[in-house]
C-alpha cells in the first residue's frame, strides 16, 4: 500500500445531519397513507405505472390538500409537493384552490416562461407551496424549503432519496425538515438517515439498518 495515500472515510447522511450540514428530518405518516391499496397497480420499468396510479390518486386530491394544509402550510412550512402525473398536478392544484391556498405548479405542458415564473415566486417566498411531478426532483435548490409532501408512491429508492433531499439542505433559522408521507414511501424505503450500502446491486439490499418507525419518534 502506498503510504502517501490517505484513507477516505465514508460520510453518511446520518453523519451530515449530526454535523449540521443537513437539516434534521422529522416524519409524519397519516393514516391515509396506510389505507390505500396499490397492489393491483402494474409495474413498468421498475416503478408503478403512471396511469395505474392515477386511477387511485386522483380520487384523493382533496384529502392530500387538506392534510398538507393541516400538517405543513398552517404551521408555516415551505412545501414542495411531488405528484404522479400532469393530470395529478392539475387536480391537486384545483383542490388547493378550493381551500383558498395560494400556490404554484410546474410541469412539462406549461411554457418555460410560466414554469420559470412559478419557480421564481416560490423561491422568493411569494407563495409557500409548489406542486410538481418530476421537474424539480433533481438539481432544484431552495434551502428554505422545509417540507416535502410525497403524494405518490415509488418503488425506486434513488427517486425517493432525491425527493426527500429537496428539503434537507441546511439553512439559517431552519430547525428541521418535515417529510410528510402520504404514499407509503417510508415503509418501503426507510428513513433519510438510515445506513445504505450503495455498492450493492439491488435497491432492496441498499438498506442495511432501519431506524424506529415515525410513530416512535
Amino acid at each position: 500500500i502506498d503510504k502517501s495515500m490517505k484513507l477516505i472515510e465514508e460520510t453518511t447522511t446520518k453523519n451530515l445531519i449530526e454535523m449540521g450540514e443537513l437539516a434534521k428530518p422529522v416524519y409524519k405518516v397519516p393514516s391515509l397513507s396506510q389505507e390505500i391499496d396499490y397492489s393491483a397497480v402494474k409495474v413498468y420499468r421498475g416503478d408503478f405505472s403512471v396511469s395505474g396510479l392515477d386511477c387511485i390518486l386522483l380520487e384523493h386530491c382533496s384529502l392530500v390538500a387538506q392534510q398538507t394544509l393541516d400538517d405543513a402550510l398552517s404551521r408555516g412550512r415551505k412545501v414542495m409537493l411531488f405528484a404522479n402525473s400532469i393530470k395529478h398536478v392539475e387536480s391537486l392544484s384545483q383542490a388547493f384552490h378550493l381551500l383558498g391556498v395560494p400556490h404554484e405548479l410546474v410541469h412539462s405542458q406549461r411554457s418555460i416562461s410560466d414554469n420559470d415564473e412559478s419557480i421564481r415566486r416560490y423561491k422568493s417566498n411569494e407563495v409557500k407551496l409548489i406542486i410538481n411531478m418530476s421537474m424539480l426532483t433533481i438539481g432544484f435548490d431552495d434551502p428554505q424549503t422545509d417540507c416535502v409532501v410525497l403524494a405518490r408512491p415509488t418503488k425506486i429508492l434513488r427517486l425517493y432519496l432525491q425527493i426527500i433531499g429537496r428539503c434537507l439542505r441546511a439553512c439559517k433559522g431552519k430547525n428541521d425538515a418535515l417529510i410528510l408521507d402520504l404514499a407509503q414511501c417510508i415503509s418501503t424505503h426507510g428513513f433519510a438517515e438510515d445506513y445504505r450500502d450503495f455498492t450493492r446491486k439491488t435497491a432492496k439490499s441498499c438498506l442495511l439498518y432501519t431506524s424506529p418507525s415515525p410513530r416512535d419518534r
